[in-house]
């Protein structure tokens, strides 16, 4: 067989993958590793108590809302 049994890729469909696995990655990132307690939590968890967060209340939420706003702004120009 020669060449010509591989068949060609369009450009359009190499360019809709790549932003496919962008995403893929960019979710695994946000879920899996920036998420994590082993990852986070030893750095979290002081500063926390420093501010007087715990529980359920407003300050935890926003709290914890921020440190999801600064992991996805973080992955965010990781792949922009």
């Amino acid at each position: 067989m020669g060449t010509g049994a591989i068949p060609r890729v369009p450009a359009a469909a190499k360019g809709r993958m790549r932003a496919f696995a962008c995403a893929l990655l960019y979710t695994a990132l946000a879920f899996w590793l920036f998420s994590s307690d082993w990852l986070l939590r030893p750095v979290l968890r002081p500063l926390g108590r420093a501010l007087h967060v715990g529980g359920l209340d407003a300050g935890t939420v926003a709290f914890y809302e921020t440190i999801n706003l600064v992991t996805a702004l973080l992955l965010t120009g990781l792949f922009a």
